[in-house]
């Protein structure tokens, strides 16, 4: 559980940081939202394999767990608590991009600790966390010079990015899980 939660906190810190600290100076928000990872960051570290347990595709059970967790955080938090609802963006391409945004965030912030922590990710940990380092250096640099416009318009495209390893892992998943005698490989 302590790792699940340090790499939920990892991939949270960068951003909330930048609006936290830096744009809005507050010191005790910023504790106050690494608290509350760290409680996301227990609760999926229960929730996520139970829901992927469910099938015995493993490959599948991680895409489904990634996306109801992904699904829960953008519903519950951003539309609920925070008021980032569908329709508060007047331009419509801006919309779609913070949507998916930040679906890919809560997406991230489920996954990418179990992906991580998996065997079968060594051969990407390295890329994975260049570049989240890579994007948590530019855009708090950024975010010093510009405000908020670097943060909001760098998060989507890095977090949507981060797919690209989901992809990988599911088959890497999917190879290595074992053949029934008589299946027949798709």
């Amino acid at each position: 559980m302590k790792r699940t939660v340090l790499w939920t906190l990892v991939f949270a810190f960068a951003m909330e940081f930048q609006i936290n600290v830096l744009l809005q100076g507050s010191w005790g928000r910023f504790a106050a939202a690494l608290v509350l990872y760290a409680l996301l960051g227990c609760l999926i570290h229960w929730t996520f394999p139970r829901i992927a347990r469910r099938f015995a595709d493993p490959a599948r059970g991680f895409w489904v767990a990634m996306a109801v967790h992904g699904f829960a955080g953008l519903a519950i938090i951003e539309w609920g608590f925070m008021g980032h609802a569908p329709g508060n963006i007047p331009e419509l391409p801006l919309e779609v991009i913070g949507q998916a945004g930040m679906f890919a965030w809560w997406s991230t912030i489920a996954a990418m600790p179990r992906l991580l922590e998996h065997p079968l990710s060594a051969p990407w940990r390295r890329q994975i966390l260049w570049s989240y380092g890579a994007y948590a250096l530019l855009s708090t640099a950024l975010a010093l010079r510009w405000g908020i416009a670097p943060v909001i318009l760098m998060m989507p495209a890095v977090y949507c990015a981060f797919f690209w390893f989901y992809w990988r892992f599911g088959r890497a998943l999917r190879a290595a899980r074992p053949r029934q005698p008589g299946a027949v490989a798709a």
